[in-house]
């Protein structure tokens, strides 16, 4: 079983994905660390959303090493 797991969803502004539940499920085995995310493909806001998106998932993986997670795998719909 695993060590750890948690759901971060993304934080919206309003775009046309906003009905949709999308963000970053994690879960920790030992030191490994594994990041599946689902992003917005939107870009009508000239990618202002697509950016906000990388920074929070830039952040959680940090966050992630921080608190001992020795690798990350990093998965999913990247858009």
């Amino acid at each position: 079983p695993p060590d750890e797991t948690g759901f971060e969803p993304f934080d919206w502004r309003g775009n046309a994905e906003c009905v949709a539940h999308k963000g970053m499920e994690w879960v920790r085995f030992g030191g490994l660390a594994v990041l599946t995310t689902h992003m917005t493909f939107e870009y009508a806001d000239g990618g202002v959303q697509r950016g906000a998106q990388q920074l929070q998932l830039a952040r959680l993986a940090a966050r992630l090493l921080d608190e001992g997670a020795e690798q990350l795998l990093l998965v999913g719909d990247l858009n």
